[in-house]
């Protein structure tokens, strides 16, 4: 009998956040023609919304900020785009400075006691935190970063 490797969220990580840059890519395309222009698209999602900062506004559950300490072992905050929540949990956490410049992105997959993350520099994905970073009404301290 042949044993079936159980995939780990490390094996997922990188895929799942392949399908967002896609789903975004698509979106922004979708919205950068003239709405007169438009075709219809496969993913009726797309034409339920005004613009693209629309659809990736709903297109995961919350911007947020996580204080340190939150979590243990987790002494910095950071900002999170939270993706989809419980089992498996898709998100961005986004490092900054406590002027909101970004220090890094980090898209993390759990599911389960077992996680994994990967970091991402990809040009939409940080088009994407920076426009939900200038909106958010979230000042982050100095002592948040240290």
């Amino acid at each position: 009998m042949e044993t079936v490797k159980k995939e780990t969220c490390k094996d997922k990580v990188e895929p799942a956040l392949q399908d967002i840059i896609q789903d975004w890519t698509e979106a922004q395309k979708y919205y950068d023609i003239d709405e007169e222009k438009r075709y219809t698209p496969e993913d009726d999602s797309l034409s339920s919304h005004d613009d693209f900062f629309d659809y990736v506004n709903n297109y995961g559950l919350c911007f947020d900020y996580v204080s340190p300490n939150t979590f243990e072992d987790q002494n910095v905050g950071y900002f999170r785009y939270q993706v989809c929540y419980g089992g498996p949990t898709q998100e961005f956490r986004i490092f900054t400075d406590y002027n909101k410049n970004i220090d890094r992105i980090e898209f993390w997959y759990l599911d389960w006691f077992d996680g994994s993350k990967v970091i991402t520099d990809d040009e939409i994905i940080e088009d994407v935190i920076s426009q939900f970073l200038e909106l958010s009404q979230i000042e982050p301290s100095e002592e948040d970063h240290e």
